[in-house]
Order: C-alpha cells, then sequence, then structure tokens
C-alpha cells in the first residue's frame, strides 16, 4: 500500500516535471521514508494521547529512529510487522517507566543506558549479508551511530539530574536500549542466515 502510494506520487512529480526520471528509485525511497516516519508519528500520539505521554513518545521515537537510521540491526521485512513491533517497545517502555523507586529508577535508567551505548558502540553498523554497504559508508554510520548514541546516553544522564525531567530519560534510555537489541538480532540473523 504504502509501496504503491510512494509509486504513484514520484509518477506524479515526473508527470509535472517536478523531479527526473533518472532518480525515480532515490525519489521513491524517500517518499517511502516519510510515509512511514508519518505513520510512525501518528501511532506515537495516538498511544501518547491514550497513555498522557505524547512528548515521552515523541522523544522516544526521535532517539529510536537516529539511531536505527545509521546503526541498522534486524529489520522485518514488512512494514506492518515493524510498526508493530515499534508499537508494541514504545507500550512496554511506557508500562515500565511507571517505576515509584526513583533511587532505583535512576540506577536501572543509567546501567541500561551504558550497557546500550556498549552495545550500539561495538556493533553499529550492522551490515545485511544480502545488501552489504560499501566500506567506507560503514565507517561513515559507524561514526555517526557513536555520536549519536554518545550524545544521548549523556543527555539522558543529564536528565536524571533535573528533577523535572527525569522522567523522560527513561524514553531516551529505552530508543538506546531497543536500538541495542535490535542490533544484537541483527547481528544473531547475519551468522544464522
Amino acid at each position: 500500500m504504502v509501496e504503491a502510494l510512494a509509486d504513484k506520487l514520484v509518477s506524479f512529480f515526473i508527470e509535472k516535471r517536478l523531479v527526473v526520471e533518472e532518480k525515480y528509485e532515490i525519489y521513491k525511497g524517500r517518499i517511502n521514508s516519510l510515509i512511514y516516519f508519518i505513520i510512525s508519528l501518528v501511532s506515537v500520539v495516538i498511544i501518547g494521547l491514550i497513555f498522557n505521554k505524547v512528548i515521552q513518545g515523541i522523544i522516544f521515537l526521535i532517539c529510536y529512529i537516529l539511531i536505527r537510521k545509521f546503526a541498522f540491526g534486524y529489520k522485518p521485512n514488512s512494514y506492518l510487522v515493524r510498526l508493530s513491533m515499534f508499537i508494541a517497545m514504545l507500550i512496554f517502555t511506557i508500562y515500565i517507566s511507571r517505576y515509584d523507586d526513583i533511587i532505583t529508577y535512576k540506577s536501572l535508567v543509567m546501567i541500561f543506558s551504558m550497557l546500550s551505548f556498549g552495545a550500539i558502540y561495538m556493533l553499529a553498523p550492522v551490515n545485511d549479508r544480502k545488501k552489504p554497504l560499501k566500506p567506507n559508508i560503514v565507517f561513515k554510520y559507524k561514526i555517526i551511530s557513536r555520536i549519536l548514541a554518545s550524545i544521548i546516553t549523556i543527555t539522558t544522564i543529564l536528565l536524571l539530574t533535573i528533577y523535572k525531567l527525569h522522567g523522560y530519560s527513561a524514553y531516551m534510555c529505552a530508543a538506546l536500549f531497543w536500538s541495542a537489541i535490535l542490533l544484537i538480532l541483527g547481528t544473531i540473523k547475519n551468522y544464522i542466515i
């Protein structure tokens, strides 16, 4: 469905001479990504409204997408499965972020952030064996994913020190955690297949 919509949009843009036909696949991929992002954002807002966690959900989405964009990892072929996994991750994160013991909460967020950062630092990017990236792109993505993971980890730890904002740190930590889990799964998948 999304592929067909992207195909029609790019064909329309070519017909109206807004884009050149030689770059059809590039535009189609970018429009696909944009549509997927909009669907994800709408899903986050709806779930956020249900649980009264819209800002937290958007923080989770942004951090998650930033890391996954450059770190890759396990990725089901179906977008519906990917979206379902993302929604399950978000709902689980909302559920576990309702922790009452603030000292334990801060300790867990810090520990999981550091462990997840370590996994991202060591594994990213997980190159798909079926569609390998060029070595220079792998190196570039490794640097970018490490920088992004560093920024998110440092911000997460800093937010723990600010009383009114420490609740947001769990969502940034969760984005690191789930990204690290998907990197581990992607690495395992590469060795199995």
